[in-house]
Order: C-alpha cells, then sequence, then structure tokens
C-alpha cells in the first residue's frame, strides 16, 4: 500500500528525495562503468594476443580494471553527480616488457596516451600490430541511443520512483 507524505516546503522535500536521487545516480554510475569494462573487453582485448605479458598471451586487464574510476558521487546547492574518468598512472608501465610503454618514436610511457590510442578503429603500430575499435565512442553512441535513459529509469524504479 502506498504511504501518504505531507511535504509543508521545498526544503523537505530536498531532503526526502536527495538520498534516493544520490543511490539512482550512483547506480546509473555504475550500470554505466559495467558497459565501459564490456566494451573494452570486446572492442580493445585480442585472445590470445602473443605480445601480452612477455609472450605469456593473456593481457593485465589494468587498463580496463584500474584506469577507469568511479569518483565519489558530488553533491551542491543545485546538482548530484557521478563521474567516470581515466587514471592511466594507475596502470604499471615496464620497457622491458613493453607493458604499457613504447619503444618505438618518443612514446615511452604511453600510459597517459592509451586511452586515446585504444579508442581507434583499425590497425595500429604501436600496440604491436592489433586491430582495434573505438570502445569509448561506442560507448557514447550506445547511452546517447537510449541506454543512458533506461538505465536511469531503471535505477529510480528500483527505489519505487517513476521517472516521467
Amino acid at each position: 500500500m502506498a504511504q501518504t507524505i505531507y511535504v509543508r516546503d521545498l526544503t523537505q522535500l530536498k531532503n526526502l528525495i536527495e538520498k534516493d536521487v544520490e543511490k539512482a545516480i550512483k547506480g546509473t554510475v555504475d550500470e554505466v562503468m559495467k558497459l565501459l569494462k564490456k566494451s573494452i573487453n570486446e572492442n580493445v582485448y585480442d585472445d590470445n594476443n602473443s605480445w601480452y605479458l612477455d609472450g605469456t598471451g593473456i593481457p593485465s586487464y589494468e587498463f580496463r580494471d584500474l584506469a577507469w574510476v568511479m569518483a565519489p558521487i558530488r553533491k551542491t546547492i543545485r546538482e548530484i553527480v557521478g563521474k567516470i574518468y581515466y587514471d592511466g598512472k594507475r596502470m604499471d608501465a615496464d620497457e622491458a616488457t613493453w607493458k604499457h610503454y613504447s619503444k618505438i618514436g618518443d612514446w615511452g610511457d604511453s600510459r597517459e596516451y592509451l586511452a586515446d590510442i585504444l579508442n581507434k578503429s583499425g590497425w595500429t603500430s604501436s600496440l604491436h600490430w592489433k586491430k582495434t575499435a573505438p570502445y569509448w565512442d561506442k560507448l557514447i553512441n550506445l547511452l546517447d541511443n537510449g541506454e543512458f535513459d533506461k538505465i536511469f529509469r531503471r535505477e529510480f524504479k528500483k527505489l519505487g520512483i517513476d521517472v516521467v
């Protein structure tokens, strides 16, 4: 049975819904992060690429698991913001094994540029002639074409709130 709540003013309304809005935004950012990791799996990592980890054929998965960070939810007077950002320095770089490092040209430690390097379509020599696809562009296209709205509404629905 639905509960009736009487709201006396905007401050009380804000206090009533702020925690639910924060939960819904956190849930939305969590789901977007899952989609980002899925896009990286599908568009960046190769199966059995002999260049991975000193010839083991197994990637470190640091680009997927460490380099992308969910910032804490930030609240201001007018908004609640969730954010995902790239921090390449969270990954290891090793010149000897070429792990996030290129000896070709002046690249050297490529962690700072890796998100851009990997968001290309085609063959790239900086990654040992690996065929790549634009993981970030594909994710943004998916989100822009209705997926973000579905996720956002679903997160509110979990809290019993219908977004119209």
